[in-house]
């Protein structure tokens, strides 16, 4: 809810870690938003930390199950490797789903804190149409 609330003081943030590719206990993490229907999206404008850079895939499907079968089978619409702010993806790819999800694979140092890394997301925008509508 804090990546959707209009409220540009809240936030989402990933643990810390103590390297920018999570300590090198996994290969990701990520947060999935809810778009309510099958979408096609167009565009999605997240910002991020001010810290740069994150990486980051913007994905879409049709699960929020957080199990690496599920997740395997979202399909890639965009991708950024300096991520950090207000960062825009713009889709082309013509793919609906119901889900969108943001995967970070690597991480920025955090702000105020030498050692540690981690990815803050403020507020998130999402641009497309129902399934089915002409774009």
């Amino acid at each position: 809810p804090k990546v959707i609330d209009g409220n540009a003081s809240t936030f989402w943030h990933t643990s810390y870690y103590l390297g920018h590719q999570f300590g090198n206990l996994k290969k990701g993490t990520g947060l999935i938003l809810d778009m309510g229907r099958p979408v096609r999206l167009s565009q999605l404008t997240v910002q991020f930390g001010t810290s740069c850079c994150t990486h980051v895939m913007i994905e879409v499907g049709n699960s929020n199950t957080a199990s690496a079968a599920a997740l395997s089978t979202f399909t890639a619409v965009q991708s950024s490797s300096a991520a950090q702010g207000s960062t825009t993806f713009n889709v082309t790819k013509q793919v609906t789903g119901r889900y969108v999800l943001i995967w970070i694979t690597d991480l920025p140092p955090l702000a105020g804190s030498s050692g540690r890394y981690e990815t803050l997301i403020y507020e998130v925008t999402a641009h497309g149409f129902a399934s089915g509508q002409p774009g």
